[in-house]
């Protein structure tokens, strides 16, 4: 395999969470670096933390974001957009791929080996795991392609082109990060996700702060949800029929 420069893997974390820095220091130094990536820990942005202010102009649209999914992005939500979207900036600003990796998982057998394949692919975006199990389609050997919404930023390998597209379209944040991801049809990155899944999530609760629950829609954000669900329903699989088109000719 051509030996490609040493990949940086970005672990968001708070600088708070001392527990989760130290038990991911354990799963870095059990799965070894061998000079394929250098492992970095990357400070989280937290929910009314100076920095989380810096990036109001793309979460301060409550109201949109009530008309869009019946209810507001809590504080929580909003900072987990925001560091995962600094990390997006950070990819194009330095030109190289990376991996966004999230404080708690844990590493699986063949980690490094396929990191190695998808660096090697010629793809610009990879979840290396799905928060839920949902029906997908092989891409190649080593990577299933899904058009279903499976969640999660847990991990996921992103290149400078990748990290253009996700950015071009998330100047207003009105869902979470996670659901964003999933949405091809809007950023036209392919969902594809590493064949075999090589982290996991480990069950240690979000840190971030500012999770409180919104208040139940009022009648017509419900009526304003369901008419854009319907809408991205209709351009959703527009764009899925476009990619089958494109794909079948591709062969």
């Amino acid at each position: 395999m051509e030996s490609l420069p040493m990949l940086k893997a970005y672990i968001i974390n708070l600088s708070s969470a001392k527990e989760r820095k130290e038990r991911m220091q354990e799963e870095i130094a059990r799965v070894g670096e061998q000079k394929i990536i250098e492992f970095c820990f990357y400070e989280a942005i937290a929910a009314g933390s100076e920095k989380f202010r810096e990036y109001q102009a793309h979460y301060k649209r409550d109201f949109l974001t009530q008309l869009y999914r019946g209810k507001r992005l809590s504080d929580g939500e909003k900072a987990c957009f925001a560091s995962h979207y600094s990390l997006w900036q950070k990819c194009v600003s330095e030109n190289r791929a990376m991996l966004v990796l999230e404080d708690d998982i844990t590493f699986l057998d063949g980690f490094l080996e396929q990191i190695q394949r998808i660096e090697s692919a010629g793809v610009d975006f990879v979840r290396l795991m799905s928060f839920f199990q949902k029906k997908s389609t092989p891409f190649n050997d080593f990577l299933n392609l899904t058009k279903e919404n499976i969640c999660g930023t847990q991990g996921y390998y992103l290149t400078p082109k990748g990290a253009k597209k996700l950015l071009a379209k998330s100047n207003l944040w009105l869902c979470p990060v996670d659901n964003y991801l999933d949405k091809s049809y809007i950023h036209t990155l392919p969902n594809l996700i590493s064949n075999p899944e090589i982290i996991k999530e480990m069950p240690l609760g979000s840190c971030i702060g500012g999770g409180g629950r919104d208040c139940k829609p009022t009648l017509f954000f419900i009526i304003t949800r369901e008419i854009s669900a319907s809408l991205e329903f209709v351009w959703k699989k527009l764009y899925d029929f476009y990619m089958l088109i494109f794909l079948q000719k591709g062969k």
